[in-house]
């Protein structure tokens, strides 16, 4: 199967969907891809469809309006024939060529069935997002150990949490909503450990003071761990995991 289109989207996260949506209203025919069953990414992610009544997780997302808003509008354009919509496809390999770039993909949507797909296009946008570092220690491959963002894919995506006594450790401002989120769901959050000083969160004020929406977003989370009594350590570093 070959798709063409004046650009290939790779991934159908908010980076991915806005810069599609971008493209569509400037009138640009867009092939939007994502291995996901449903566009959103890790942010927005969600329970499959047949699932979202019996588990419902819209308070565990931020931003809802801009998703639907989105979602709104890609489906307008999906409509008109100018948005080619690829979910379940997985992109393995993308290739330079004279006239643009080649995009080869598997298609698992009929898994265990797969299909090769490829897509060309003079354009190309990467929006593939990030993922957790993970810096091993002992103990790290222990079963119950899991990222961050693997506790909060398993309460966006299944409704699931993933033990009822929780340690967070890391650095970063997303530890905050992962454990803000498990307290809410019942989870007892014994501690949120982050590594680095307070100090360091004001490296940047600046930009700080231009988002005043993220400082109201994090207060929201400060409420929620203050509300359930989850105590916040800096400098604290987790070295080791026992257990069997």
């Amino acid at each position: 199967m070959s798709e063409a289109a004046d650009l290939v989207v790779v991934g159908a996260g908010p980076a991915g969907m806005a810069a599609a949506a971008t493209a569509l209203d400037g009138g640009l025919r867009v092939v939007l891809v994502d291995s996901g069953a449903a566009p959103g990414g890790q942010f927005w992610r969600h329970p499959p469809l047949s699932a979202r009544e019996a588990l419902p997780t819209a308070d565990l997302h931020h931003g809802l309006n801009t998703y639907r808003a989105l979602c709104a509008t890609l489906s307008a354009h999906e409509r008109t024939g100018r948005l080619t919509l690829l979910l379940n496809h997985h992109v393995w390999t993308t290739v330079r060529e004279e006239d643009g770039f080649a995009v080869h993909a598997v298609d698992r949507g009929r898994a265990p069935e797969e299909r090769a797909v490829a897509l060309r296009a003079p354009a190309l946008l990467v929006a593939t997002g990030a993922y957790d570092r993970q810096l091993p220690f002992p103990g790290w491959d222990l079963p119950g150990v899991l990222t961050a963002g693997g506790l909060q894919s398993l309460l966006k995506g299944g409704g699931v949490v993933a033990g009822s006594r929780v340690v967070l450790g890391g650095t970063g401002p997303f530890l905050l909503p992962v454990a803000a989120a498990l307290a809410a769901r019942g989870a007892k959050v014994v501690a949120v450990c982050e590594a680095a000083a307070p100090s360091a969160w004001l490296r940047h004020p600046a930009a700080l003071l231009r988002n005043p929406a993220k400082w109201a977003e994090g207060a929201r989370y400060a409420a929620t761990l203050a509300r359930h009594r989850v105590p916040v350590r800096t400098r604290t570093a987790i070295v080791g995991a026992e257990g069997e």
